[in-house]
Formats: C-alpha cells, structure tokens, sequence
C-alpha cells in the first residue's frame, strides 16, 4: 500500500496540485488518453481518498490508478515555476525558495519511490 509522509512544505506542494483536481482528470481521463485513460468517477474517488490521506481506500479502488495520480500530482506541479520572480520582487527570499526547491526535490523523491517509476516536480 502506498502512503507518504511528508514535511509541512512538501504537503503545501503536494497540495497545490491536488487543489485543482480538473487538471489532474484532463492530464488521465478516458477523453485524452483513450482506453489508456480512467474514467471519470474513478479519478475523482481517488482524488478524494489521497486528499482525505485515505491512502488505504485509494489503493483499494485502484493502486494503479493511485499512482498515475501520484505521479501527476509531482510531475504536473507548477508551485515552483515562479520562484525566481518571486524573489526578484521581493516576495520571497533567497533562502525561503531554496528550503522549498529541496522540499520539492524531497517530495519528488518521496512519491517516485512510493510509487516505483521517477517524477520530477517542474523546477522553473
């Protein structure tokens, strides 16, 4: 069974993918992929479940699907591509954009070896 445990940052990270689950359904839906994709009420279950930390009845419905979702989640993630404006503007220091680029590269880390294939959370 997959599960993760994850650092305050790394959860903000995960989350903010999770947060909009219609990208997540266009990037693993049957309409995109075809009969390689998932149909709709089993993204959005699933979606529930992780959001819920429900890793347990995620895996359950479908540990496949589970992990396509997972992936997504890093491999999707835009909460880094900014980072360098941030701290141009001043909105964000130096050192606060490098704590979160390492907890994205832990979480990356995380997620591919929870789900045994490599996913890298966009960097810029």
């Amino acid at each position: 069974m997959i599960t993760l445990k994850l650092t305050p940052t790394e959860q903000c990270i995960f989350n903010h993918r999770l947060e909009i689950p219609e990208c997540i359904h266009a990037c693993l839906c049957v309409e995109e992929l075809g009969d390689a994709g998932w149909h709709d009420d089993d993204i959005a279950k699933c979606i529930q479940f992780i959001g819920d930390g429900n890793w347990a009845a995620a895996d359950d419905l479908n540990a496949e699907l589970t992990a396509d979702i997972l992936f997504d989640i890093v491999d999707g993630n835009t909460y880094c591509c900014d980072l360098d404006d941030h701290v141009a503007f001043g909105e964000l220091s130096k050192g606060r954009a490098y704590r979160i680029v390492k907890a994205a590269e832990s979480l990356s880390l995380k997620v591919s070896e929870a789900i045994g294939r490599r996913c890298n959370i966009p960097l810029g």
